[in-house]
């Protein structure tokens, strides 16, 4: 997966944005964003600077919450992925909505 901007540590934002002083000239947010060369500029540091409580745990990355799966990986693997190979092994087309409906039969 590539990311829009690179990836920066925690360390390294929280040495950032103790160097952020709002209202004085060329510690804002733009200033920080050009000096440090942010892919994303100042937004970016402005997004860090909300997340941000003090301390550099505050600004790890935090995995966003997702669905759990509803089907075991072995029940994927028999259900799905066998079917999508033989669909394969005939050299036939297959997408979503004929899995679902595969699916549905069992």
């Amino acid at each position: 997966m590539v990311h829009k901007y690179d990836k920066y540590t925690s360390h390294f934002k929280h040495n950032l944005l103790q160097e952020y002083r709002p209202g004085i000239f060329g510690c804002g947010f733009k200033a920080l964003a050009k000096r440090f060369k942010i892919k994303g500029g100042h937004k970016l540091v402005m997004r860090w600077y909300h997340q941000w409580d003090g301390t550099f745990e505050s600004l790890n990355h935090k995995t966003k919450g997702h669905r759990r799966r509803i089907m075991l990986p072995q029940e994927v693997k028999h259900h799905i992925l066998e079917f999508v190979e033989s669909m394969n092994d005939q050299r036939l087309p297959v997408n979503y909505h004929m899995v679902q409906a595969m699916l549905n039969l069992h």
